[in-house]
């Protein structure tokens, strides 16, 4: 491997390591406030709350048109170029044209708030909870540009402290502290939003730190046309992808009833675990193969591409084979017995997510600026998305949604495997990833068939001695069928520096087996 190849990989392991432990407390602190709100509420508060947090996202999203995709690429881009005058100028372009859009979404959802809230869902305490999470729209709207500027300034712990951390340990604090108070389901909203507009005051104090000359005398180039060509197909695509992702809750909640909400959003959280890998490593990507296409550097962004590719699917098998065989464990554990029934949504959901989030095919194609090919995926994917669902929820319930989102995301996936093949000359696909998926399988069977032999009742700790001799089996079939490579060794070194964890030992097993 070149020198230029080892760079990358080093760069993409050591941000993505401190991605990955974030993203980690991430979902550890959402899981907790979700349980809570689940187990503390029930399924019918959960729900609302659920129907809440689907409606303002709607909003949020709406008034961000795109362009914090755009804000990744520009500020890396200009900075790869050191035209600071353009680097600011992407950033303060975006907020002034964000800005207003925001306070009239949030002035939109509070004037809506008793129309959907009574007519569409038929929920009169949706009502308070949409009038109180409008309040956060600006907020979100604008830390999250700022937050999309960490990426571009390649400093993924920036957006770690930000996104992860500061935010979901608010809304944990939080939530525990207003529910146990007694202030019911909008007391939850309340905290939702104070602890947004706290995790705003956290990033603009960072962005400052980051990137002094925001508040300097520096002259800015704005560049508002540059980032409308780039973002206005990105804006189709967040609402599309909106549509993907909230749709089936949307929909629960008008053919069926809020309890049914609140078990498909105990199946959707934990099954989303399948992101954190690839959000962690993607996170990264889309700056280095960036600066990496700039350079006319296809061999190098191609091999990138596998790499990062064959990481998340190592990754996120074990994951994906537990929800999958343990569904119903996992929830009853979880969420409770009242939430057991969403068994066959998890293990639906979760098909969809590890096919979604294995490739990072939009950040590809947006680095080849086919973005408009981005949209044309997503949108085919989500019109099968709204047609199944109509069909689906009515005939199979919450099952029919969880069939309708697989449904779109491997449509949508697929499509932009064929463009990423197509227009960047690029695949993921490589003879070691078939190998890792044939050791997760051997191990998962052999793992599925002692657990039945020797268990009735599943409690957390026979599930993490089930995990435990899963995973060693797991990890010396991926040492014995040869699935490593350089790239890999690379990996552990850039671990072990960022990390002061050495771990020699795994590096010498690992060349022991190299192809």
């Amino acid at each position: 491997m070149t020198s230029d190849n080892m760079d990358s990989v080093k760069t993409l392991a050591k941000g993505a390591g401190i991605v990955l432990a974030g993203l980690i407390l991430s979902k550890i602190f959402t899981l907790i406030y979700r349980v809570f709100i689940a187990q503390f509420y029930g399924p019918t508060d959960y729900g609302i709350f659920s129907l809440g947090i689907a409606v303002l996202s709607l909003f949020a999203m709406t008034s961000l048109i795109g362009l914090q995709s755009g804000v990744v690429r520009f500020v890396s881009h200009y900075r790869s170029k050191k035209d600071n005058e353009r680097v600011k100028g992407t950033i303060i372009s975006s907020l002034k044209i964000t800005l207003p859009l925001s306070i009239a979404m949030s002035i939109i959802l509070a004037l809506l708030s008793e129309f959907i809230g009574l007519t569409v869902f038929h929920e009169t305490e949706l009502v308070n909870v949409l009038m109180i999470l409008s309040i956060s729209i600006p907020f979100t709207t604008l830390m999250t540009i700022l937050m999309s500027a960490f990426i571009g300034f390649k400093k993924a712990d920036y957006r770690v402290y930000t996104e992860n951390i500061s935010l979901n340990s608010f809304k944990l604090l939080l939530i525990l502290l207003f529910g146990i108070a007694g202030l019911g389901i909008s007391g939850i909203a309340w905290a939702w939003t104070i602890a947004t507009i706290m995790t705003f005051i956290v990033t603009v104090l960072l962005i400052r730190k980051l990137y002094p000359d925001i508040k300097s005398s520096l002259k800015s180039v704005e560049i508002k046309s540059e980032l409308f060509k780039y973002s206005a197909p990105l804006l189709f695509t967040g609402t599309m992808g909106f549509i993907i992702l909230w749709t089936d809750t949307i929909m629960i909640g008008i053919f069926m009833e809020a309890s049914d909400v609140g078990i498909y959003n105990a199946a959707m959280p934990i099954g989303q675990i399948l992101f954190m890998t690839a959000n962690a490593i993607i996170a990264l990507f889309l700056p280095v193969i960036t600066e990496l296409y700039s350079k006319n550097k296809i061999k190098k962004i191609n091999n990138l591409y596998k790499t990062v590719s064959r990481w998340t699917l190592y990754v996120n098998l074990p994951i994906f084979l537990v929800l999958v065989f343990f569904s119903r464990q996992v929830l009853s554990i979880m969420f409770g017995p009242e939430y057991t029934s969403g068994y066959i949504v998890l293990v639906i959901l979760s098909v969809g997510f590890m096919i979604k989030k294995t490739f990072p095919v939009i950040e590809t194609l947006q680095m080849a600026k086919k973005t408009k090919n981005v949209m044309y995926a997503i949108a085919s994917g989500t019109a099968a998305n709204v047609i199944l669902n109509i069909m689906l929820i009515p005939a199979m319930g919450i099952n029919g949604a969880a069939l309708a989102s697989m449904s779109t995301y491997t449509i949508s996936t697929l499509m932009m495997l064929f463009y990423t093949r197509k227009f960047v000359k690029i695949s993921p696909f490589s003879v070691n990833m078939l190998k890792g998926i044939a050791a997760a399988l051997i191990s998962m069977a052999f793992t599925y068939i002692l657990a039945e032999q020797f268990f009735t009742a599943f409690t957390i700790p026979i599930m993490a001695v089930m995990f435990t001799v899963f995973m060693l089996i797991y990890m010396f079939l991926l040492l014995v069928f040869r699935c490593f490579t350089h790239e890999d060794i690379e990996l552990i070194k850039s671990i072990e520096r960022s990390s002061g964890i050495k771990i020699g030992f795994v590096r010498n097993l690992m060349k022991m087996f190299l192809r």
